[in-house]
């Protein structure tokens, strides 16, 4: 009895993770039991057919596929134990993904001292192992990046800044062991450790006593004094009294003044040791006895 003839299809479906190859077989009345491919990368050996469940002259099997990979197969059928090949094999290479799409958004939660650094991706098919970003001081170079812990195509991490400072940053993944970055950039400027520092009215005015009233707003972590710069008006005393009292709110602070004299005073805030003083300076006469 003749052989049956087998013959290597062409491949169908082909994606970058997966394909459908393709054989028929002309059978010149033999029983075939068994049909399949001999299926590998291409310049590997592999010796053992994957055989299809289908019954019919044409047969096909769905391979799982690595993205960029070139592949090699040869119909196979098997009659009494005996296999029958396909005198040709044929070849194809999976596609590659597309590279992943990754955006920088802006900063959010800027403090004095801290930041959340935002990015997203588009994954366009590709597994996203690792998200996070390259940060910096602005003009500096820091190849490192940093991973956040969590995210999905949306991801953030907290960072620290130095008040005042200038950062950039890049949201950047990592697939398959390559790092894809966003096409651009953003800053993120630290706030200053202090915001707003107000004189406040005097209270409790008296002929020897008077109570200095301020209030600051900013990093309240950051502020290690707050005072006023208190003097007799003409004098020009620039060394603060401070009340003892730290971070944002109101402070005050209880001073002895002469019957029937002029003072001035300037609330002040000491932070990152750098004195921040009020725009404004008040003015007051203590009351005659």
């Amino acid at each position: 009895m003749p052989e049956p003839i087998v013959t290597t299809k062409p491949v169908t479906s082909l994606k970058s993770t997966g394909a459908t190859l393709n054989g028929s077989v002309v059978t010149n009345g033999a029983v075939i039991t068994k049909r399949g491919f001999y299926f590998q990368e291409k310049g590997k050996n592999n010796t053992d057919p994957i055989w299809s469940s289908s019954k019919a002259l044409t047969f096909n099997y769905a391979v799982k596929l690595e993205p960029g990979k070139t592949y090699e197969y040869r119909a196979v059928v098997e009659v009494n134990g005996k296999r029958y090949q396909a005198t040709s094999a044929l070849e194809f290479k999976s596609p590659d993904l597309p590279e992943p799409t990754v955006n920088t958004k802006a900063a959010t939660r800027i403090t004095a001292t801290g930041a959340t650094l935002n990015g997203s991706v588009t994954t366009n098919g590709t597994i996203i192992s690792k998200r996070g970003f390259y940060f910096q001081e602005k003009g500096k170079n820091n190849p490192n990046p940093i991973w956040a812990t969590s995210g999905s195509l949306s991801f953030n991490t907290p960072v620290t800044l130095e008040p005042g400072k200038i950062y950039e940053f890049r949201a950047i993944v990592e697939a398959n062991g390559k790092i894809y970055q966003a096409a651009s950039t953003q800053e993120v400027t630290a706030l200053p450790p202090v915001k707003t520092v107000s004189t406040n009215s005097p209270t409790n005015l008296k002929a020897t006593s008077v109570t200095l009233n301020g209030s600051v707003t900013g990093a309240g972590e950051l502020i290690k004094n707050r005072g006023f710069y208190f003097y007799e008006i003409g004098s020009g005393n620039q060394t603060p009294i401070w009340t003892g009292s730290t971070g944002t709110g109101s402070f005050k602070i209880s001073v002895t003044v002469e019957p029937g004299k002029t003072y001035e005073y300037r609330a002040v805030v000491e932070a990152n040791g750098v004195r921040y003083p009020s725009n404004t300076v008040r003015t007051f006469t203590a009351k005659l006895k």
